[in-house]
């Protein structure tokens, strides 16, 4: 928990410092903040999933749930609401990631709504608490009509935006859990209590598996095939050099004939690819957390290529011929190539840096993705352990 408290600090330092430079020493400009919201995005989404793992079989573990881990509970909330913080400053930057945003104003208005109900419900349990926790009839109420219903008030309208709506799965996992521990302690129907276990369920199922290219699923699976795709090439790229027979600047020589003969180096050019995982610390931390819970495969997380040229066997060749039909620019005798070396080495630097560009920033989107996933689908499985019933209802 230390470690994920300080590391997200870091985050935040990070973040105000690449927006006070406007630059990055490991990335391109372009990209300079994305990254860090890459990393708050995964970040607040691992906290997220780590709040469902607690639940047990049903209501009555979140009864039990309430007293055993109440310090931990407040802290990962805190974590989660710092980090979707850090996520909504930079809403520029975030589109890049996520695509399409929700209008910040309702997105705001209804998060720090549900902000501040976590924080009431806080105070509410620890009322319960130095009651010998016995629910009286006035913190029934205040639990039933300051805090279950408002609460349900503001994730129904986050609920009821349009798509895509997966960059609210933090915000309503926050509200999901805080419901169902209130509801655990309030005398709230079972029958209730499960109409609203499903409407979470519901949600979560169209955000996390719904058909649509706007779902998390279908989003992902987009990506994953450019990436895999662009992975592929850099790799084979990697696997084997090539080689392309190129000419560097020469010299001539005139004749008393009228003929003029035409000397060039000519090398061949090996071009070696070599294939990184994105060199910036903070990426590559969560990068390697996400592949050890097995949320991430190795090439959807961001990769960088680059590439080293060496020109080898180097050979001088030699053309006469008529200056009115000059062959100055052509090549090797025999060989065909009028390729000089250094247009031959800027073609594949750019080239590598298109396939980099694109390995990075799909590789960001990706993590982001299948952490928000990962969120949303440790939310179903808590909802199912809470009802059992609620999986077949919910696959209505």
């Amino acid at each position: 928990m230390n470690s994920r408290r300080k590391f997200l600090a870091q985050s935040s330092r990070a973040l105000l410092g690449a927006a006070a430079f406007g630059m990055s020493p490991f990335i391109p400009q372009a990209n300079a903040i994305a990254p860090l919201v890459a990393v708050a995005i995964v970040q607040t989404a691992i906290s997220v999933a780590s709040l469902f793992s607690h639940g047990g079989d049903g209501m009555e573990s979140l009864l039990r749930l309430q007293v055993e881990m109440l310090k931990h509970i407040e802290s990962e909330l805190s974590i989660i609401e710092k980090g979707i913080q850090e996520i909504l400053t930079r809403l520029d930057e975030l589109k890049e990631i996520v695509g399409e945003l929700p209008r910040q104003v309702v997105l705001e208005e209804n998060r720090i709504a549900i902000e501040g109900l976590s924080a009431r419900y806080a105070e509410v349990r620890d009322t319960y608490i130095e009651e010998g926790r016995q629910l009286t009839p006035q913190l029934d109420t205040e639990l039933q009509r300051d805090l279950i219903s408002p609460l349900r008030s503001a994730r129904d309208k986050l609920m009821s935006y349009p798509q895509p709506q997966f960059v609210l799965v933090p915000t309503i996992c926050t509200a999901c859990f805080v419901e169902s521990l209130a509801m655990a302690m309030a005398t709230t129907s079972p029958e209730r209590t499960k109409q609203a276990l499903l409407r979470y369920r519901k949600w979560f199922v169209q955000v996390s598996r719904g058909k649509s290219e706007s779902s998390l699923e279908g989003k992902v699976r987009m990506l994953q095939t450019a990436q895999f795709a662009d992975a592929k090439t850099a790799h084979d790229a990697a696997a084997s050099p090539t080689t392309t027979m190129c000419f560097t600047d020469g010299h001539e020589q005139r004749f008393n004939s009228g003929l003029v003969s035409w000397w060039k180096k000519c090398f061949n050019d090996q071009i070696s690819t070599t294939v990184t995982p994105l060199r910036d610390a903070t990426i590559s931390e969560s990068a390697k957390d996400m592949l050890r819970r097995h949320l991430l495969r190795p090439d959807e997380q961001p990769l960088e290529v680059s590439i080293s040229t060496q020109l080898l066997g180097g050979w001088e060749a030699r053309y006469t011929g008529n200056p009115i039909h000059s062959i100055g620019n052509d090549a090797c005798p025999g060989t065909g190539h009028t390729l000089a070396c250094t247009t031959n080495d800027s073609s594949a630097r750019a080239n590598a840096t298109a396939l980099s560009d694109r390995l990075t920033s799909n590789g960001l989107q990706l993590m982001s993705l299948q952490a928000l996933r990962d969120a949303a689908e440790r939310a179903i499985a808590f909802i199912d352990r809470l009802e059992p019933s609620l999986k077949k209802a919910g696959a209505a």
